[in-house]
C-alpha cells in the first residue's frame, strides 16, 4: 500500500501481529464495535486479520457509503457460510455484484414482484391469514398464552411454501417449531466467523476440529 492510499484510510484501533483487531472483538462483536466507534469514529478500520474491514457506524456515513457510494459498496464478501447457504452464491442476496445478479434480480422483478403477480396471489395470503387469526382466536378464548414471534415466522413460512412450493407449510418435515430452529440455526452460523477465512493457511484446521466445516 503506498503512502498516498494511507493517508485516506479511516482511523484504525492498535492491531496485533497475525491477528490483526480480532482481539478486540470479544464474545458480543457488535457491542465491541460500537464501543470501539465512540473512540475512533463513524468510520474505522479494523484488520481481522487477514481480512481488511471499515466499519461503518452512524446514518450519516450508512448514508454516504449505500447512497453516494453505492456502486463501490454495494457487492458482499464471499464468505463460506453464504457460499454453502445460497448453493455458490446462486441466490439474488448474496451473490456479488455484477451481469449475474443484475440479471436474477431482473427475473425476480419481472417474473415474482410485479404487480400482476402480486396480486394473483392475494387469495392464498387472504387465507393464511385468516388461519393466523384464527389461530391466535383459539388460544386467548382459553387464555394460554401466545409466541407471537414464532406465529409470525410460521405466518411468513406458510406464505412462502405455498407461493413458491404449492403445498403447505403445516403437516411437512419443517413445521412443530422445526422450520424456526433451522432459521435460528442459520442466523448463528451467518452471524459467526470462520477461522479459515481470517487465518489463512492454519484456519481450516481450526473449523475442522471444532466441528464447524461439519455444521455448516
Amino acid at each position: 500500500m503506498d503512502e498516498q492510499s494511507s493517508k485516506n484510510l479511516p482511523p484504525s484501533p492498535p492491531k496485533l501481529p497475525i491477528i490483526g483487531n480480532l482481539h478486540q472483538l470479544g464474545v458480543l462483536p457488535h457491542q465491541s464495535m460500537w464501543q470501539l466507534s465512540k473512540k475512533y469514529g463513524s468510520a474505522m478500520l479494523l484488520q481481522l486479520s487477514g481480512i481488511t474491514t471499515v466499519l461503518i457506524s452512524s446514518a450519516d456515513a450508512a448514508r454516504e457509503v449505500l447512497k453516494v457510494h453505492d456502486l463501490a459498496c454495494c457487492s458482499r464478501p464471499p464468505l463460506a457460510c453464504s457460499k454453502v447457504f445460497s448453493y455458490n452464491y446462486r441466490d439474488m442476496a448474496f451473490s456479488p455484484y455484477g451481469d449475474y445478479w443484475r440479471e436474477i434480480r431482473k427475473i425476480c422483478v419481472l417474473e415474482l414482484f410485479s404487480v400482476k403477480k402480486v396480486q394473483s396471489y392475494q387469495f392464498i395470503r387472504e387465507e393464511e391469514v385468516a388461519l393466523f387469526v384464527d389461530s391466535i382466536s383459539h388460544y386467548a378464548s382459553s387464555a394460554t398464552p401466545i409466541n407471537l414471534s414464532e406465529k409470525l415466522i410460521a405466518l411468513t413460512a406458510s406464505i412462502t411454501f405455498r407461493i413458491g412450493f404449492g403445498k403447505s407449510f403445516r403437516g411437512s418435515g419443517l413445521d412443530n417449531e422445526r422450520f424456526q430452529a433451522v432459521v435460528h440455526e442459520v442466523e448463528s452460523m451467518i452471524g459467526s466467523y470462520n477461522a479459515s477465512e481470517f487465518l489463512p493457511f492454519v484456519g481450516w484446521i481450526i473449523d475442522t476440529l471444532s466441528g464447524r466445516f461439519k455444521r455448516l
